[in-house]
């Protein structure tokens, strides 16, 4: 079970690392979320972004800035589910009936690895929170920044 584990987690961290997708949020003149996803293309006027399967095109007079990466709260939820699935499978599985005064279920056990890995979850998003950069491009509708993330966007 071990090694299965250990597989499992290699896995996982190889289609992580593989995906070189950016992902970005972008915000109007206004300060509002216009949309979210991943760069689809880009081209002299527009920036089309794909999430959830359907694609958006967004012209750039609307676009005031640009932010890469998730939100800090993203990465706190993903964490956090992570773990408290985690650690409700494990403790279920390494549950041992004893005959004591306070008899434990497998299903108790696992409730308590949810309410665990709770805490756990938060504390490794905030401390991914801690080392990620995030980057702010400013563009303001402006064509020759435009030109800028559209270079730089390539280059990465």
């Amino acid at each position: 079970m071990k090694y299965f584990f250990i597989a499992f987690l290699i896995l996982l961290t190889t289609n992580i690392v593989a995906q070189k997708l950016i992902f970005v949020r972008v915000y109007s003149m206004s300060g509002k979320l216009i949309q979210k996803g991943y760069i689809k293309s880009l081209s002299d006027s527009t920036l089309e972004l794909e999430h959830n399967g359907m694609s958006n095109e967004i012209p750039v007079s609307k676009i005031n800035n640009i932010k890469t990466k998730h939100s800090k709260f993203h990465n706190i939820f993903i964490t956090s589910i992570f773990s408290m699935s985690s650690l409700a499978i494990l403790a279920a599985i390494k549950h041992e009936p004893n005959k004591t005064i306070l008899a434990w279920s497998a299903s108790e056990d696992a409730a308590l690895g949810v309410i665990a890995g709770i805490p756990i979850g938060v504390l490794i998003g905030c401390s991914i929170n801690a080392f990620q950069k995030t980057q702010t491009f400013i563009l303001a509708g402006d064509f020759l920044k435009w030109k800028i993330f559209n270079l730089l966007s390539k280059v990465n």
